[in-house]
């Protein structure tokens, strides 16, 4: 039951990464890097430690937090848009690189060797950001709507006991389970896997094309945090500067205060008649 819980959690940050995952840059940006940071400390800790999995799975969530808190940092400090949507995109990559040996492409012979298949799902993994990462509000926007109608498809997975959820946990299996190369990955596709996966098809192109309309005609990213305060330093003016440059001894000490008339002719002049 706690499980459930969690993965229907994941799902309602899902729907907000699939509708609006690039509305709120740094939100998505955030929840982004989490996912995929807690996948790469969830394989580091099952194979480096022999904890429990509850353990493991409790210390990746921390982790990826403090992660995922440095990545959104370094987007305050930089505001560089290809920097940022680097992890997005290697995280759709990755998710990507699992539905392709998923699949009869995964059980071929020459993935038996682990050097091929390492490298091949390395390649897999790369395959989104190098070609896409040139347009990268396009990039970033794929990929929060490829995620987030994932986890939605996850969620609806795990309460009706699907296999669609096999996809990360057999890439799980081949990093820390010795000779499970060997293994014929492609479980049976019975109707509700493929009900859900023509329900992650619709919510991926749903969310891509409702990011994409939301989006025309508006900056390709929000401007960083640290160069807007910094430029709203320099366009306020500095009164002090000012008050020693413009101001001499013959300023009047009061300001918006009209020159004093120093006889009544001055007066008389100034006056409009």
């Amino acid at each position: 039951t706690t499980s459930k819980v969690l993965i229907s959690v994941a799902g309602v940050l899902g729907l907000f990464l699939c509708v609006l995952g690039h509305r709120y840059f740094q939100t998505g940006n955030f929840l982004m890097a989490f996912c995929g940071f807690c996948v790469i400390f969830y394989l580091v800790l099952n194979i480096s430690t022999i904890q429990s999995l509850t353990v493991i799975f409790v210390l990746s969530c921390i982790l990826a937090t403090v992660a995922g808190v440095l990545w959104l940092m370094l987007w305050w400090c930089i505001g560089v848009p290809v920097l940022s949507v680097l992890v997005p995109g290697f995280t759709a990559g990755y998710l990507f690189a699992c539905v392709l040996f998923y699949t009869d492409f995964g059980n071929l012979l020459y993935w038996t060797t682990r050097y091929n298949y390492g490298m091949s799902f390395t390649v897999g993994v790369l395959i989104l950001p190098v070609l896409i990462l040139y347009w990268t509000r396009v990039l970033n926007i794929l990929c929060c709507a490829f995620i987030g109608s994932f986890l939605i498809t996850l969620t609806i997975d795990v309460w009706i006991e699907a296999g669609l959820k096999f996809i990360i946990v057999n890439t799980f299996r081949h990093a820390y389970i010795d000779g499970y190369l060997d293994v014929i990955v492609t479980g049976p596709f019975e109707i509700k896997d493929i009900i859900l996966s023509c329900v992650w098809t619709v919510l991926f192109v749903t969310g891509s094309g409702l990011q994409f309309y939301r989006e025309r005609g508006k900056p390709e990213f929000p401007s960083c945090p640290r160069k807007l305060r910094r430029l709203r330093r320099q366009q306020a003016p500095n009164t002090s500067d000012q008050d020693h440059i413009e101001r001499d001894e013959r300023s009047p000490l009061l300001r918006n205060v009209a020159e004093p008339y120093y006889s009544t002719r001055d007066r008389d002049q100034s006056e409009p008649t």
